[in-house]
């Protein structure tokens, strides 16, 4: 049962239980010789009646429909709310997780700047040069970086 059904159901309830007491008769408070308190609508042999507890005044129906349509419309404003702010979190979950994997990206390139074993090849004069797969791995790693950047910038573009 979701909150707004169970308010509803609780507001519906309390209405009930009030106008179930409408028609019965007063409540007397009794003290007995020994001090307890009684609560009774029959009097209490050898107790003094105190005091008298009025039973609720009838609940005009209208009256019931409209607070009950107000206790709607508030659960239905209430859950809104929790569902924009669930959202929001969501959304701040999505724009952590893609600054993230930029921020991951950008030091993979950084760090990929220096070759790996196999990726220079000795020449005839002595020297050495960068091999085809030095070349293609600093592409790919600048692809990812490109590739984070579209990401967070779509995120961040479904934010506004």
């Amino acid at each position: 049962m979701s909150r707004a059904s169970r308010r509803a159901f609780l507001a519906a309830s309390i209405c009930l239980i009030a106008t179930s007491f409408a028609g019965a008769q007063a409540i007397k408070k009794y003290v007995t010789p020994d001090g307890r308190v009684i609560y009774s609508d029959v009097p209490i042999e050898g107790a003094r009646e105190v005091g008298r507890v009025e039973p609720a005044p009838e609940v005009d129906p209208e009256a019931r429909q409209e607070a009950e349509d107000v206790a709607r419309a508030r659960a239905d404003q209430a859950q809104s709310a929790v569902q924009r702010s669930q959202d929001a979190i969501a959304r701040q979950e999505q724009i952590r997780q893609a600054e993230r994997r930029l921020a991951e990206a950008k030091a993979t390139l950084e760090n990929g700047k220096e070759p790996l074993p196999g990726e220079r090849i000795g020449t005839a004069g002595g020297a050495s040069r960068l091999t085809e797969a030095y070349f293609q791995r600093q592409a790919a790693n600048e692809r990812a970086v490109e590739k984070a950047q579209k990401d967070l910038d779509a995120v961040l573009a479904g934010r506004e």
